[in-house]
């Protein structure tokens, strides 16, 4: 799993202690538990900066706000040094809507998680690093102490004995250099700040081996 999903269900695990805590806090003990909620929230900011947001964990964001603002009050309460006296009927009903709200949203994460496991399938590649940037130009690195900036990776079966060459270049053979053989259909894939591109290899490389050639830039 990748760093950005351990983080999810370790969000989605406080989120589940405090809600479940009703179930094992006993009257006139402190709701110590409560503070995981305000915890389980800042992780989740943090993980925007590093991982940008994404549908999923903009819903486990707005569910950990949701938690953190239904138990305010308790917060407030163990900060005085109170007592728990007794949890009221609607605590108990929004608490055991959010158990089943993360417990769904737990299941979506490890579903749609990244997969690093690369398939068993007959594909070329071939990684390119560049340098430079998108309004400035992308070049490929002339020597080791250039920057890297983009990485790039091309995939395309193995049985596609053709050069790799700039599309629409590709000859059938030297008899027939003025002829332009069509190209294999094109995929771009351009990864996003929860994954990389060694991470959708194994999709990338079955699309590869169905008979595309597959473009996968790290930015």
């Amino acid at each position: 799993m990748t760093d950005s999903v351990m983080i999810e269900l370790l969000v989605l695990g406080l989120l589940l202690a405090v809600n479940a805590r009703l179930f094992f806090m006993n009257r006139g003990q402190q709701d110590g538990v409560v503070l995981l909620s305000p915890v389980a929230l800042l992780i989740c900011v943090l993980g925007y900066f590093a991982w940008d947001i994404t549908l999923l964990n903009g819903c486990i964001f707005l569910l950990a706000l949701f938690v953190f603002l239904e138990n305010l009050h308790g917060v407030w309460r163990f900060c005085n040094k109170l007592y728990v006296d007794y949890f009221s009927p609607l605590l108990w009903l929004v608490s055991m809507v959010n158990i089943l709200l993360i417990l769904g949203l737990g299941a979506l994460v490890v579903i749609f998680r990244p997969v690093p496991d690369a398939p068993d399938v007959q594909v070329v590649e071939r990684v390119v690093p560049l340098s430079g940037s998108v309004h400035s130009g992308l070049t490929p690195q002339s020597s080791l102490f250039d920057a890297v900036d983009v990485m790039l990776v091309q995939m395309k079966p193995e049985s596609d004995n053709a050069p790799w060459t700039e599309r629409g270049s590709r000859v059938a053979n030297s008899l027939e250099v003025d002829k332009v053989v069509p190209t294999l259909p094109l995929v771009l894939w351009v990864t996003d700040g929860r994954t990389s591109a060694s991470r959708v290899r194994p999709v990338a490389a079955r699309l590869a081996s169905l008979g595309y050639e597959v473009v996968v830039a790290d930015f």
